[in-house]
Order: C-alpha cells, then sequence, then structure tokens
C-alpha cells in the first residue's frame, strides 16, 4: 500500500514523489495496447469487490446504496471507456508533413503526436465518491494519458479511498507494473505541498469554487506553473419558452422538481435556476409534488452547512420570496436538507448576482419574466456555467438562445434535464469560468483524457529513429494524418 499521511515527512514525500516520477516514465513508454490491458484489469479488481466497495461508501456518506452502486458500475465504464479511448489512439491527435524539396521555400519532414504530461495530483470529491473519486475519471483518463498519479482521499471517506487504493495496488501488481503509479495521499496540508513539487505535471479538482481556486492558485504560483483543472461550481440554468410553459407546464414542473432533489440536489448539474414566462409562480402544483419529501442527509458535514448558510442568504435577499409550502428546512445543526424552491423577478435576478450564486443542494430559484428578450440579457450577465437547458416548442424560433447559452455554458440541452452526464466518447463536462479553470477540455468521457497532454513535433529525423507512434510505417496501427489528408489504419 502506497499511502502518504499526516505522518510523512519532507523526506518521506521527495523519496515517494521520486518514486511517482520514474513510474510515470515508465507508464509513458507502454504501447496504447499495453496500456489499455492495464485499465481493463483495474476495472476488473473494482467489478469483483464492488459490494464491499459500495458498503463502505454507503456507511461515510450516508449516501444510499442503490444509488452508490450505480454510480460504481458508472466508474468502472469510465475506466474501460478509457481504455477503450487509448488503444483507439485518435487521442495522439498523430499529423506527418512529409519532406518536400521542390516547395519554396523547401519542407523539412516534421510530424506531431501528443505526449504525456507526466504525474498527475488528482483531488478527490465529496458528493461522488466512486465517479470522481481517487479511481474515478481524472485518475482513469490520467492513467490513458500515460501519467501516474497522486490521488488525494477526500476526507468525508478515507475508509473508501483505502480500500480503492489497495484494489488499484493489487491490478497493478498482477499487471507487473510499478505500485507508484498510484499513490493515495491523505490531508490538506500535504496535499498542496504534493502540488507545489517539481515531480507533479498536472492536477484535476471537484469541487467548490473557494477550492478551485485557491488550488488553482497554488499551481499557477509554483515556480514552474502547470495546468489545472478544476471543475467548479454551476447553477444550471433553465429556460421555459411561453409556449412550452402554457403545453406543458406541470410536466416541467415535475421534471424540476425531480431533477433538483436526486441525490438531494448534491450535483454539480442540479439545476439552480428555473426561467419561466408569467407574473409569478403559485406553489400549489408544486407544493403537491414535494409532498411527503423528507430530509436527506448530506454527504458531509461541511456540505450541510454550506447550503444552510445559502439558503439562509437567500431568504435575507429583497425580491426574493419561498414558494409557500416548500421553503424547507433551515437548521444549521442538521446533516441534512429538504427542498427548497424561491420566486423572483428577472428584475431581481438581473440585479443581485446572488440569486446566481450556486447552493450545493436540493434548492432551486424560479425566475418570471415576461419578455424572453430579457431573459437573453439576464444570461449575457451570467457567469460560466456547466449546463443549460431550453424547453420549447417546435414552432419556437430559439436560435438566439442557444447562442447565447452556448457563449456561457459547456453543455446545452433541449427539451431535456441536466443531472445526466453521460460517459461517452462525446460528452463535454466543463464550462467557462468559475464552472472550470479551463475551458478547453471536460472531465467525463472520451475528451478528458486530452487535459494531461502536450504536443511534440520531431522534425528531419529517419525512420528509425522516430517515436513508433509517428513512424510511417505505423506499428502501433493508430490514426494518422499525413500532409493533411486522415489515413486509414
Amino acid at each position: 500500500m502506497t499511502v502518504l499521511d499526516v505522518a510523512t515527512d519532507a523526506s518521506a514525500l521527495t523519496d515517494a514523489l521520486d518514486e511517482t516520477h520514474r513510474a510515470s516514465e515508465l507508464w509513458a513508454s507502454t504501447t496504447p495496447l499495453e496500456r489499455s490491458a492495464a485499465l481493463n484489469r483495474v476495472a476488473s479488481f473494482l467489478a469483483e469487490r464492488a459490494d464491499e466497495a459500495v458498503a463502505v461508501a454507503a456507511r461515510e456518506t450516508l449516501i444510499p446504496a442503490d444509488r452508490l452502486a450505480g454510480e460504481f458500475t458508472r466508474t468502472i465504464k469510465q475506466v474501460r471507456l478509457a481504455a477503450e479511448v487509448v488503444a483507439e489512439g485518435s487521442w495522439l491527435d498523430i499529423s506527418i508533413t512529409e519532406e518536400n524539396a521542390e516547395a519554396k521555400p523547401p519542407v523539412r519532414d516534421h510530424r506531431r503526436m501528443n505526449v504525456p504530461l507526466g504525474p498527475v495530483l488528482v483531488f478527490a470529491a465529496s458528493n461522488f465518491p466512486f465517479a470522481f473519486g481517487v479511481v474515478g475519471t481524472d485518475t482513469a483518463s490520467a492513467w490513458a494519458a500515460g501519467c501516474a498519479v497522486v490521488a488525494k482521499g477526500h476526507p468525508g471517506h478515507p475508509e473508501l479511498a483505502r480500500l480503492l487504493e489497495t484494489l488499484v495496488s493489487a491490478a497493478l501488481s498482477e499487471s507487473g507494473l510499478p505500485a507508484a503509479l498510484f499513490t493515495l495521499v491523505e490531508g490538506d496540508e500535504l496535499a498542496v505541498e504534493v502540488l507545489k513539487h517539481p515531480h507533479i505535471a498536472a492536477g484535476a479538482f471537484t469541487g467548490s469554487i473557494r477550492g478551485g481556486v485557491a488550488l488553482t492558485r497554488v499551481a499557477e504560483e509554483r515556480p514552474v506553473p502547470i495546468p489545472f483543472y478544476a471543475e467548479m461550481g454551476s447553477v444550471n440554468p433553465v429556460i421555459v419558452t411561453p409556449r412550452a410553459w402554457a403545453a406543458r407546464r406541470a410536466e416541467i414542473e415535475a421534471g424540476l422538481v425531480s431533477s433538483m432533489t436526486v441525490s438531494n440536489g448534491q450535483l454539480c448539474t442540479s439545476p439552480g435556476i428555473l426561467f419561466a414566462p408569467g407574473p409569478g409562480v403559485t406553489g400549489e402544483h408544486l407544493l403537491t409534488l414535494l409532498q411527503g419529501t423528507s430530509a436527506a442527509p448530506m454527504v458531509t458535514e461541511s456540505v450541510a452547512r454550506e447550503f444552510h448558510a445559502g439558503i439562509g442568504r437567500l431568504a435575507e435577499t429583497k425580491g426574493v420570496t419561498g414558494v409557500p409550502g416548500v421553503t424547507g428546512s433551515r437548521d444549521p445543526a442538521a446533516r441534512s436538507a429538504t427542498p427548497v424552491l424561491w420566486s423572483a423577478s428577472v428584475a431581481v435576478a438581473r440585479t443581485d448576482p446572488s440569486v446566481f450564486q450556486e447552493r450545493f443542494g436540493p434548492s432551486s430559484v424560479i425566475v418570471s419574466y415576461d419578455d424572453l428578450d430579457d431573459v437573453l440579457d439576464t444570461i449575457d450577465a451570467l457567469d460560466g456555467q456547466l449546463t443549460a437547458s431550453v424547453f420549447a416548442e417546435d414552432e419556437d424560433d430559439i436560435t438566439a438562445l442557444v447562442e447565447h447559452l452556448g457563449r456561457r455554458v459547456g453543455r446545452v440541452l433541449l427539451n431535456d434535464w441536466p443531472t445526466g452526464v453521460a460517459v461517452s466518447w462525446s460528452m463535454h463536462h466543463g464550462g467557462p469560468w468559475p464552472a472550470s479553470s479551463n475551458a478547453m477540455y471536460g472531465s467525463v468521457g472520451a475528451e478528458a483524457i486530452r487535459r494531461f497532454l502536450r504536443p511534440v513535433a520531431y522534425q528531419n529525423f529517419d525512420e528509425g529513429r522516430l517515436p513508433a507512434a509517428v513512424q510511417s510505417s505505423n506499428p502501433w496501427g493508430v490514426s494518422q494524418r499525413v500532409n493533411g489528408v486522415a489515413q486509414p489504419c
């Protein structure tokens, strides 16, 4: 077991990260098929202990076991997708320009490919102990890129982190790979010291804006700054057109309640704002939908405190009122929460930015508007978001609305709710600041590997001295582009 904790002194930390550095160099030299096989072996080892892992996670986080079981399955899928992506090879982004002595001026042979950055420090999240935990999407994509991983466990589920580290260590051992490809670190201060270490080449984080900004600053202020990919806050606005509201109001309200309460609202894609036409919002139907809803646990005491503080501040905001009967519990001492719904006008929302602050839990603000142009103006003033959803009828022209949203968010949904994030080749889970610290690449799906790569070009090399990936003989059998033309594998 490779675990760095509060008892780790500076010398031991240096020794451990030296091992990580050496392991990362070895891992970077593996072929795509070798790397893919090792990732699939990790997935198999995880699957064999699924029941035990889910039981530990349920005990530590108070998340229902059935939801955790689904999340664990998703996590294994993410690791297997990373294995599929690395074997397919397009992430190498190989481009070859052959020598052209007749060109003016002459062109030397030069070839470009992506290479691993080096060891990555991953910060596990509280709300997804598997999917965004120590062996979640960040770790899987860093491994796929060819990078060793140091994973900082979340204090909300430390026993789970150690169990997962044990399973990964066993998988690496069976694959004949060094244990230092995966190291678990415990404690905030120690993790910051790891982030500052010169062997760490990149970082990844899922959590609050405050935490993400602080760690991003550490990464940027190093003597040699490194990329830090933080996925942070989002209120995920939902915009309903007048036609859709008239035709499907009850259905949309039911969808809002379902989406904002799944996992007790503790999802980064939970819909925190819904724009609806009309002079105001009554609570009769919403109250019916939420009848019988009881307080549900939050994943940690600190998450519960932040949520109760956030709704307390919103309750004091001028022009924001609680929807009658669904204003929830505001006990700051409770590690639980019940759904909270609010109502405000678009004028209030446009002038008071606190309406758009994330309240991580089962809370949403229904913002009433008279003219869709007012919504466009409000959207243009929004910070970056992970998602935005539009509910519209076939007759609605939503071109301008979608264009405005595309400037502010990473994923736009039509007649769908944002809380599901597919693990796929085409998913983008990220957004402009402060939804993410870097809007280029998301943290879920096939593109997640690209966060931990950089391009290198090789000029005027003979075939035998080139890396295998960019050789004209293509021994790896991966996709190449030659003189601008994609070649069959």
